[in-house]
């Protein structure tokens, strides 16, 4: 892949906040965000209120007045197999939904850099509901690709490390595992970044050749775009400085400035993830057209 085209982070962060604004894209973005959001609230909900199960699992842990009785219910096996099934029925469903959310606002991001126009962006941002489980797939492909440092190896250690504790050791492995763990997964995390961007492009590869085509557009790119992350600190810090401020006022006893921090930082958290996203598939359409000279150069060598 040439790389030879210029990266200008804060030029595709501008851009990126053009196409929010001007172009009415932030409202479109963040609709399919919310819509998402509580597709996700009531799938979860429903699928875990039919086991039967549920609420006396979590109404025990509720009545538990002190640690001793906490400890005590969380030793009764039904209690856990119940409340194991619970939460892992939520958190699949949760993942199925987040995966089909995650392909949708993929496609409409593309077509809002691309200027395919407006026209669809819903069924667009939708579109991932023809085939939740392929998008799940992808998705915990994806996770496995990128976590599997803290999963085979990082949590193991902790788990080392309480024994360690119990008998009346001194806990060291999990906490030296976790710094090297950390490093691979950055590198991963941005290694597999551009893989729901190709699978809205190629609705029909699989996942693991989205998965190798993001390997391999990220070859020497993943730096240029971890620089475009770092060029939202800014919003990122502002967004720290209204969570502290909410946490306080909570500690404080301010519940209606409370309230209102809260209802900011949530606008905050959909505007900036609209914003970085943006930027993220201007990013993808450069590395695109890069391949695409690349190629072109070595036919032209060849």
């Amino acid at each position: 892949m040439s790389q030879s085209y210029q990266f200008r982070p804060v030029e595709m962060r501008n851009e990126a906040w053009r196409l929010l604004w001007r172009e009415k894209w932030l409202s479109r973005l963040i609709f399919i965000i919310v819509a998402f959001n509580f597709i996700r609230y009531v799938a979860v909900n429903a699928a875990t209120s039919l086991l039967a199960s549920a609420n006396l699992a979590t109404e025990r842990l509720m009545e538990a007045k002190s640690n001793a009785e906490l400890f005590e219910a969380l030793h009764d096996p039904a209690l856990l197999r119940d409340f194991g099934l619970v939460t892992a029925l939520a958190l699949f469903v949760a993942a199925v939904i987040d995966a089909m959310a995650s392909y949708g606002l993929a496609r409409v991001q593309l077509a809002a850099v691309r200027g395919d126009g407006a026209d669809g962006w819903r069924r667009t941002g939708f579109s991932g509901l023809r085939d939740p489980f392929g998008m799940f797939a992808l998705a915990f492909l994806r996770g496995l690709f990128v976590w599997w440092p803290f999963v085979f190896i990082a949590a193991p250690a902790l788990c080392a490390d309480a024994g360690a504790a119990m008998s009346g050791g001194i806990p060291l492995l999990g906490l030296a595992a976790l710094v090297p763990c950390a490093a691979i997964s950055a590198v991963s995390f941005y290694r597999y970044r551009q893989v729901w961007f190709l699978k809205a492009a190629h609705c029909d590869w699989s996942a693991l050749k989205c998965l190798r085509e993001s390997a391999r557009m990220m070859a020497g790119a993943k730096r240029r775009c971890f620089w475009l992350d770092c060029a939202f600190w800014r919003p990122v810090t502002l967004m720290i400085l209204t969570a502290f401020a909410t946490c306080l006022a909570a500690l404080l006893g301010l519940s209606p400035v409370a309230l209102m921090l809260v209802l900011l930082l949530t606008v905050q958290s959909l505007c900036l993830q609209a914003h970085i996203s943006l930027a993220q598939a201007l990013f993808h359409l450069e590395l695109q057209k890069a391949g695409d000279r690349g190629d072109e150069d070595r036919g032209h060598q060849g």
